[in-house]
């Protein structure tokens, strides 16, 4: 039996191993995990953004506010990275799994059917 076969490595030992992080994580390349933000929802007109701060500094993320967000009001970020129109934006969140139907992807919906119906 090889030496280290068949034991347990704790998660130390694991972080301290640069070629096996980088094994381990090259598919999550530029991925993070942040316990808060992770349960940030979607919207196209969000009133928050997330900063990572300085590329290639310490990992760490702040939620900064867009604009005055009222007490209880659910805090999201946009999933996109570019402002796109409603069709792209509608295609781009498939890959999360969900159709947004945010306010301004509803109001925009509303005025191409708005639109469509003035057309017939």
């Amino acid at each position: 039996e090889e030496e280290g076969e068949g034991e347990e490595m704790e998660l130390d030992d694991v972080m301290e191993d640069d070629e096996l992080v980088d094994e381990l994580l090259t598919p999550f390349d530029g991925a993070a995990l942040f316990s808060l933000i992770c349960t940030l929802n979607h919207s196209c007109s969000p009133n928050v953004c997330i900063d990572y701060g300085i590329p290639f500094g310490p990992v760490e993320a702040r939620v900064v506010a867009l604009r005055d967000i009222k007490k209880g009001e659910e805090l999201c970020f946009s999933y996109l990275s570019k402002k796109l129109p409603l069709k792209e934006r509608r295609h781009e969140l498939l890959d999360y799994g969900f159709t947004c139907v945010c306010p301004l992807c509803t109001e925009e919906a509303a005025k191409e059917n708005e639109q469509k119906q003035q057309q017939q």
